[in-house]
């Protein structure tokens, strides 16, 4: 893919717009041709008014026939209702008379209950007939069903006699109170019926009018506006030559911008990705040298936080255009924030070094003041893949950085130290990666003022076999590879699938890196895979670390995302990094964690005592909750307790403390024994002060947490 300089792509139809002026000013409109734009130009309005008055009456139309419709479906399914109504009716009314015969022949208890049942559906049926028919209708129905209560009380007499074999009472009353209603309901049942049949049919036939008359003038609009179609045809033919170039031209512009970084013009990540996997088969096949650069902006963040993102922007724009003053066959890309790539094709090792020599020294001239570091791999030998070829560049860029900066370093394989990642390195991640369910080990988080487990922070401990010194060997490995979100993703899964071990009372802390947050992190997957471990949101806090938010709004908006879904936020590491602040600005968390570096300093250094004061005062105002990181010994609490931090007032002090003092990350939680000794110890040295009144040491939570100490 070839990059357009900065002036094309801020105008891609540049050159369509030279071309038609240069077609315009070679063909001068001649009579002729203005006669047919006058001619084109009266279809077109004549066209359009077509259009116009076709849509209006069509929705006249529409809205009439809606009505209409609407009203014919209401009377066929009113009748039609009514219909089947009056044929249940009858066929009951005939039933009944049927086992009236019956009983008289052959009396018995199930004709007599099989009559009622006959009975009762049939006043079902004409109690259901008054709430639905018109007045005229329903006013008759209630008579009937007057009359229907009288030759049920009648009928029942009726059985009553036969049963008593007192044949000639029950003639009596069959002859002369019987028939003569079970006549007036029959008459009145059939020739209800047989109108109803005659309504329905008239009513759907009408419904049938109104359709049919609906078509034919759908139908004459249709026609009509058919030719106001074949009018704007017309038009449009007559200038498709002219649409089709624009279309062209846009669907071109739309595809770069798939291609180029909005802000710096150059290629972003995915066309490095594309571009770098074209090149590295086009140089096996010619076996020509490929070398790829890697390079970022020295203390990026530093320059961002001093100046503002403004002034920031303006220097990744600066070292774009540097970049793309290089060798024209060379491609520049920005992969990340300030991260930017290099492909050098056709260019062996040293060649590579003078050119990134030369973009070094341009950059530390025009970037304000700012350096760039450079990390390159040549590719000699043809079995490497892109991914390999990216590492081996990033381990060089990361030689530089740790050599100190602004500088040119080649990748080298015969150095084996931690810098490089080596094939087996990545390989070992990939596999751990998809071993499913990840070790994952709990670390007690302790509430000082009850002396009780407020939490378990889950952690990582994959297993020896994959070669990691630890977890944030694998983590730094992860981010290196860019893959630090998937790590992530599947630790916290792995956590969540033991979260049915954890006590019902406490708390479970997942950690989770800005650069997961700011990687499209999706909120509602998250609550659903929390909700399928049988956990409430407000029993999940998220930790987001102080030492790297790389995208600081991005990740903000996320972490209010998740406040809102009901999920706790936690600052971890705090005081260890120079984000803390800004963000504890611009977001409530409801825990902040000191980092135990800063810990250990405050205990012999009145500066870091200051650290840990000003993180206190501000909790203070924001009423979250402060824990302290890694106490490992017990001048450390003591420390805690001199300091008075854990005895404040609520929504004051250090109320919360986790470290190997206070049990050990382990695969199984804490034994009830170690619970005990661990609580008397705290009892013990963060025992109550007695001079504070009784209501200020009863524990105070955050409010939000407050529901999670009930037991489920």
């Amino acid at each position: 893919m070839t990059i357009q300089p900065a002036s094309s792509a801020r105008n891609p139809f540049a050159h369509l717009t030279a071309k038609r002026a240069f077609t315009d000013s070679a063909n001068p409109e001649t009579p002729p041709r203005g006669a047919r734009v006058r001619a084109t130009s009266l279809i077109t309005v004549a066209a359009s008014v077509g259009l116009v008055v076709v849509l209006i009456v069509s929705i006249g139309v529409a809205l009439f026939a809606s009505t209409a419709t609407s009203a014919a479906e209401d009377r066929a399914d009113e009748a039609r209702t009514l219909g089947v109504l009056y044929a249940d009716a009858r066929f009951l009314v005939v039933l009944e008379q049927s086992l009236e015969d019956k009983y008289r022949l052959e009396p018995g208890p199930d004709v007599a209950r099989a009559h009622e049942a006959a009975a009762h559906e049939l006043a079902v049926v004409l109690r259901t007939i008054v709430r639905l028919a018109p007045p005229a209708n329903a006013a008759e129905a209630l008579r009937l069903l007057e009359l229907h209560k009288h030759y049920r009380v009648t009928a029942h007499a009726m059985f009553a006699a036969i049963a008593a074999k007192d044949l000639a009472r029950a003639q009596a009353i069959d002859h002369g109170s019987l028939d003569p209603v079970y006549a007036s309901i029959q008459d009145a049942v059939y020739q209800r019926a047989t109108q109803q049949g005659r309504l329905a049919g008239a009513a759907f036939e009408s419904l049938n009018v109104v359709q049919r008359s609906a078509v034919r003038v759908e139908f004459a609009l249709s026609v009509l506006g058919l030719a106001c179609v074949l009018g704007l045809l017309f038009v449009i033919y007559a200038y498709r030559s002219r649409l089709v170039a624009s279309h062209e031209a846009e669907v071109r512009r739309l595809e770069e911008a798939m291609f180029v970084d909005s802000l710096t013009t150059v290629g972003n990540h995915r066309a490095f990705k594309d571009d770098l996997n074209r090149e590295i088969s086009l140089a096996a096949r010619f076996g020509l040298p490929l070398t790829l650069a890697m390079l970022d902006i020295d203390e990026f963040k530093l320059v961002n936080d001093q100046n503002g993102h403004v002034y920031g922007d303006r220097v990744l724009v600066e070292l774009a255009r540097v970049l793309r003053a290089g060798r024209v066959e060379d491609r520049a890309y920005r992969v990340g924030g300030d991260e930017f790539a290099i492909i050098l094709p056709h260019t062996s090792a040293d060649g590579a070094r003078a050119v990134l020599e030369r973009i070094r020294l341009a950059a530390s001239t025009t970037l304000h003041g700012s350096t760039v570091s450079i990390g390159f791999s040549t590719a000699d030998a043809f079995d490497i893949t892109a991914e390999a070829l990216q590492h081996q560049a990033d381990a060089a860029l990361y030689h530089t950085k740790r050599g100190g900066r602004n500088g040119v370093s080649q990748f080298d394989a015969a150095n084996k130290g931690t810098w490089l990642l080596s094939t087996e390195r990545v390989q070992s991640l990939r596999a751990l990666l998809a071993s499913g369910t990840l070790p994952i080990a709990f670390q007690p988080i302790w509430d000082l003022e009850r002396a009780e487990i407020l939490a378990f922070e889950a952690l990582l401990r994959p297993a020896a076999s994959f070669g990691f010194a630890g977890p944030q060997d694998a983590f730094d490995v992860a981010e290196r590879l860019g893959c630090a979100h998937e790590l992530d993703r599947a630790s916290g899964l792995s956590a969540l699938r033991r979260a049915g071990d954890l006590p019902a009372h406490a708390l479970l802390f997942l950690n989770v890196s800005p650069q997961t947050l700011d990687r499209d992190f999706d909120v509602a997957e998250f609550a659903a895979a929390v909700a399928t471990a049988g956990l409430r949101p407000e029993r999940v806090v998220i930790e987001i670390t102080e030492r790297s938010i790389a995208h600081i709004d991005n990740v903000i908006a996320v972490a209010r995302a998740l406040k809102a879904a009901g999920f706790g936020i936690a600052l971890d590491d705090t005081g260890s990094g120079h984000a803390g602040l800004e963000i504890m600005s611009r977001l409530q968390f409801d825990y902040v964690k000191i980092d135990r570096a800063i810990i250990v300093k405050a205990m012999g250094d009145r500066s870091a005592s200051g650290v840990v004061a000003a993180i206190v005062a501000f909790a203070k105002v924001t009423g979250a909750y402060v824990i302290a990181e890694g106490i490992e010994d017990i001048p450390m609490l003591d420390f805690i307790d001199r300091s008075k931090c854990a005895r404040a007032p609520v929504g004051r002090g250090i109320r919360g403390a986790q470290g190997y003092l206070l049990n050990r990350p382990s695969e199984t939680l804490p034994a009830p024994g170690d619970v005990l000794d661990v609580s008397a110890l705290l009892r013990e040295h963060l025992s109550p002060d007695a001079s504070r009144p009784r209501w200020l040491v009863r524990s105070s939570l955050p409010v939000r947490s407050r529901s999670t100490f009930v037991k489920e």
